[in-house]
Parts: structure tokens; sequence; C-alpha cells
């Protein structure tokens, strides 16, 4: 497996409070690693690093070869590392397909320049959209929600939502806190169905989870954080 992301050393304090104490690990391409640790073990503060909404005091963060320090976030998820938090980030006044089209990648294609001068591919590209859409739909098994407002969705399917919106994208890595949590055995299983499907796309999976039964049907690794330094096994996945 190729390595997509090498955390390199890292430490972080806040307020003369060290959380993470030279911190090293590797995730490679097509991994699905669960992160555990109990509250303030740094878990979440590893996944703010990742993301540049907080900054390195030492250490290095390489993202497919390449150096995050000095990044924005905006620029880090540009390069294909996404987070999804515990509550579902999405439009929840647009319908679901609505939401799908407002995945970023196509936003330069999709350019005022390109309507005006350049209708065909616009209205072409607007077709593979709608295509690539409908596609991820019926492989969610969600299309009968198409022109349901998301706002009028359970939560549970809310989050269903936000990761078809991950996979109208580019992205390569996605980070998710808590996933599970709220969430009824049977929904749960079908977002693990979500996640097993979009890993066998290439995507890569780092995973907050307290249930970790569940947690651990689909993840390859484990990496338990204690007192800011990390320790990992490898997994059997079931």
């Amino acid at each position: 497996m190729m390595e997509l992301l090498a955390i390199k050393n890292i430490s972080k304090s806040f307020d003369g409070i060290s959380v993470l104490k030279d911190l090293s690990l590797n995730i490679n391409e097509k991994d699905i690693i669960l992160l555990e640790g109990e509250n303030g073990a740094g878990k979440s503060t590893l996944f703010n690093l990742i993301t540049q909404t907080d900054s390195i005091d030492q250490g290095e963060i390489i993202l497919k070869g390449k150096s995050t320090r000095g990044l924005s976030p905006l620029s880090v998820a540009r390069k294909g590392v996404v987070r999804l938090h515990q509550d579902p980030r999405v439009f929840k006044n647009l319908s679901v397909i609505e939401n799908l089209f407002c995945a970023k990648d196509y936003e330069k294609d999709i350019s005022i320049f390109n309507q005006l001068f350049n209708p065909k591919k616009t209205k072409q590209l607007e077709i593979e959209i709608n295509e690539k859409a409908n596609n991820i739909l019926k492989s969610f098994k969600l299309n009968h929600l198409e022109e349901h407002l998301v706002g009028s969705l359970s939560y549970g399917q809310q989050k269903l939502i936000a990761f078809t919106i991950i996979a109208m994208t580019k992205a390569e890595l996605i980070l998710l806190d808590e996933p599970f949590a709220g969430l009824n055995p049977k929904m749960i299983d079908k977002l693990i169905e979500i996640i097993k499907y979009l890993n066998q796309q290439g995507k890569t999976f780092v995973i907050i989870e307290h249930n970790i039964i569940k947690a651990k049907e689909i993840c390859n690794k484990h990496i338990i954080l204690e007192n800011g330094v990390a320790n990992s096994k490898n997994l059997e996945i079931a």
C-alpha cells in the first residue's frame, strides 16, 4: 500500500499542558483506522492538526509527499482531506440531490466564464454531475429520497447524505468523528456498508468511535492514544 499521510514527531500543547507528545504514525491508502483514547487523549486535537484548524508546535505532517505546514484548512481540504463531524453538516433547506450538486470539485468547470462562452461544456458537465449523483444515490439505496428536503429527514438519514456528498468529491482521506453516535443498530450497519463501499472506491478513513465493537468490523488498524502517545496494532477485518 502507498503511504497517503505521514505524521512525524508532532507535539501540541495548550496553555502549557501537553496533549500530543512526539507522536508519529503512518496512514496508507485504503486504510480504515480506528483511533481510540479516553476524553482528553488528543484524538480531536490530532484531527485538528491534520486539517490545519490548529497549528503544530513541533514535527511535520506529510500529505502525499508534501508538508502541510502553512496551508489553510481550505487548502488541505482541496488536497483531499475531509472531516465529518458527529453532527451532519448538510444543507437542510435543500433537497438531497441539490446537496450532492453542491460538491465543490466541479466549481471551476461550471464557472461564469464557461457558462457564457462554453455553454456546451457546461451543459455536458451538468449531465455528468447529475448522472454521478444518481448513481451514488442508487449505490447507497437512497434514490427514493432524491427530492426530499434534507431537513425533513431523520438524523441518521442526514448522516448518510453527508457521506453521499463525500462520494461526489475527490476526497482521499476522510476523518470521521463518532459516525455511529445517535444511530440505531440498523442505521449503523447501513453506514458500515457505505464506508466499506467508499473504501473499495479508494477512500481512506480514520475513525474516532466509542462503539469499538462495531468499528472493529471494518478497521484494519487500531491506534490507541494514551498520554499523548500512540500505540498501534493491525486488526483482522471481519
